[in-house]
């Protein structure tokens, strides 16, 4: 990493929030990390993607997700080895896929 990444990083506390809506359609996106967030709504599962903007994933994702600790710990490593994608479809839709390479 170079020293302008870094600087890069320092820079700013958060990434940019966007709306799954202002996300682009069909795109795949790298899940850099994904977080447990507690909300006034309650918890919720924000994604960051491609290291340039985080996300809140949708109730029905967030929930299953939160329902199975083992899986969320799981999904977190496949974030974490950069071989976890998010594809937005449209509306409240979205597909991950997970990637060995």
């Amino acid at each position: 990493m170079d020293l302008s990444a870094l600087n890069k990083i320092a820079e700013r506390e958060f990434l940019p929030k966007k709306r799954a809506t202002d996300m682009e359609k069909d795109h795949q996106y790298m899940v850099i990390a994904l977080k447990e967030v507690k909300t006034r709504f309650g918890t919720k599962i924000v994604a960051e993607l491609d290291d340039s903007f985080q996300v809140f994933l949708p109730e029905k994702i967030s929930s299953a997700i939160l329902k199975d600790e083992a899986f969320f710990n799981s999904l977190c490593n496949s974030a974490n080895k950069l071989c976890l994608f998010l594809k937005y479809l449209g509306g409240s839709s979205f597909k991950f896929d997970s990637s060995t390479q």
